[in-house]
């Protein structure tokens, strides 16, 4: 029996050929390579639409504030950021993407979007928070996130910081949220978080608690194809005294999914999920001595606030940048048994679906690009030509959305792309 039709891919304008105004900014770290030397630069000069593309280098922590900007590493570059990204009232008809980047918060998350009603996409990045002080700091979310409305988060690293530990007048603290979201909306798709461990005490202090996986305060969120890690609880040592140990209580594991206030059910969609909570903390060898407690995959939720997919769930992505006149490759990862279609559409309408929205597409008779049996030869990947583009081209910015159709009729909309071509001269 064919289990799914994977992926059911459909793309407004991915191979229409229709040049966008907006430019293409270049940034590289050494002067002279490019157009800009640090990514700031050019998103400060940047007119609504326009991509950045940024070569291998390191790159100081850059803020997008009102924006409607693509800020990309080059196709096969190591672009780390070394500072937090910070992305901010984006427009609800306006859109950023960070793609292909490797961000390292100094003291501060990897990035933290804030009231932005627009839609942020974040695609092939690492994220990761980290911790300068050595008294008393929590661990740094990889990804922060408050009030915004659309945040699309695919094949990413999220990496939060371990909590600090015991010094001098300072007490452990808690490791830091992989994704840490309030009054939000987010989607996670084909990605690691990993949350950071509870600070040790070398005394009889209580350990630092784990941080979670996916913290939610009052947010909604979608996870899908990826794995979920807790933290681990700090170790509280104790201290052998007088022929007797004086203990504290380690650290409590953390949660894969931590809910404060959830909202009306069900707040969490999951399918193809790893759930791994935190250990508690190592306590002290003392026979009264008392550990932490281990986290657990869902703590302030009931099994109702979660709606549980089964399967199928198949990867869907891109490769980007493209140039015109080469080929875009166009992933489709499927299994023995199913068919796959690759077509080419017009949105019409935003199409709601297991909590995720997604477009209405119109496919015209001749818009089919490929069907047939899936196999990864055929389709993973498949490269599509982009046509060569006229004189003043610089940039198409497309958004893909994959779909499954199981055998039993339903259909669910996988994770959704960008597509990015660019012109070869530039």
């Amino acid at each position: 029996m064919i289990d799914a039709l994977t992926p059911l891919f459909v793309a407004a304008l991915a191979l229409r050929g229709v040049p966008l105004p907006p430019p293409v900014l270049t940034v590289d770290d050494t002067p002279g390579a490019a157009m800009f030397t640090t990514i700031q630069a050019a998103v400060d000069v940047a007119p609504a639409g326009a991509t950045i593309r940024v070569a291998s280098g390191a790159y100081a922590g850059f803020a997008l504030e009102g924006k409607d900007l693509a800020v990309i590493a080059d196709a096969g570059a190591s672009a780390t950021v070394f500072g937090v990204v910070y992305v901010s009232n984006v427009a609800a008809d306006s859109e950023v993407l960070l793609r292909g980047l490797t961000i390292v918060g100094l003291g501060d998350p990897g990035a933290w979007l804030f009231a932005c009603n627009g839609s942020v996409w974040i695609e092939d990045c690492t994220l990761q928070g980290t911790s300068t002080s050595p008294q008393h700091a929590p661990g740094e979310p990889g990804l922060l996130v408050k009030s915004c409305a659309d945040v699309r988060v695919s094949r990413c690293v999220l990496q939060a910081s371990d909590g600090t530990s015991e010094v001098v007048g300072f007490v452990p603290s808690a490791g830091g949220n992989a994704l840490d979201a309030t009054d939000s909306t987010v989607r996670l798709f084909d990605s690691l978080a990993m949350a950071g461990g509870g600070g040790q005490s070398t005394s009889a202090l209580e350990g630092g608690d784990g941080g979670d996986a996916v913290r939610l305060v009052r947010s909604r969120v979608t996870v899908w194809g990826s794995q979920l890690h807790g933290g681990n609880g700090g170790a509280s040592l104790g201290q052998f005294v007088g022929g007797a140990w004086i203990c504290g209580v380690s650290g409590d594991g953390g949660h894969a999914f931590r809910a404060i206030e959830p909202p009306a059910p069900p707040s969490i969609h999951a399918l193809g999920l790893g759930l791994v909570p935190g250990s508690a903390g190592a306590k002290a060898p003392g026979p009264l001595c008392a550990g932490g407690m281990p986290g657990v995959m869902l703590y302030g939720l009931f099994e109702s606030d979660v709606l549980h997919h089964t399967g199928p769930y198949r990867p869907f992505f891109t490769e980007s940048p493209a140039e015109d006149g080469a080929a875009a490759r166009i992933h489709l990862q499927g299994q023995p048994g199913d068919l796959a279609l690759v077509a080419l559409g017009v949105p019409v309408v935003p199409f709601p679906l297991a909590g995720m929205i997604g477009s209405l597409y119109l496919l015209p008779s001749a818009s089919v690009l490929k069907a047939g049996v899936w196999s990864a030869a055929a389709f993973d990947p498949l490269l599509v030509p982009l046509p060569q583009q006229a004189a003043g081209f610089e940039s198409l910015r497309a958004y893909l959305q994959g779909a499954v159709v199981t055998s039993a009729g339903e259909v669910r909309l996988l994770a959704p792309a960008t597509l990015l071509a660019i012109d070869d001269a530039i």
